[in-house]
């Protein structure tokens, strides 16, 4: 199911990770494995990396993000404040 929270955003030099349109109905490429409907999209172009178009879950969004320095949080819209 497609996370309502996670609308992850994200455009720099290297790299470019947006939310994929509810429309779009594909599977998860961040792992052989995973089964989970993709979510985002990852587009990068880094030129010390394989440049590429990879679609990811929420689960793997939230990785890749954090392998690559961007903290990211998420609640859901009714949980009290923290």
């Amino acid at each position: 199911m497609r996370s309502v929270n996670l609308q992850l955003t994200r455009i720099t030099d290297r790299f470019s990770i947006t939310p994929l349109p509810p429309q779009v109905d594909s599977r998860c490429t961040g792992d052989e494995s995973c089964r989970n409907r993709a979510t985002h999209r990852l587009l990068s172009w880094s030129p010390t990396s394989p440049s590429g178009v990879r679609l990811l879950c929420d689960a793997h969004a939230i990785e890749w993000a954090a392998d690559h320095g961007l903290q990211i949080t998420t609640a859901r819209q009714n949980d009290p404040a923290a």
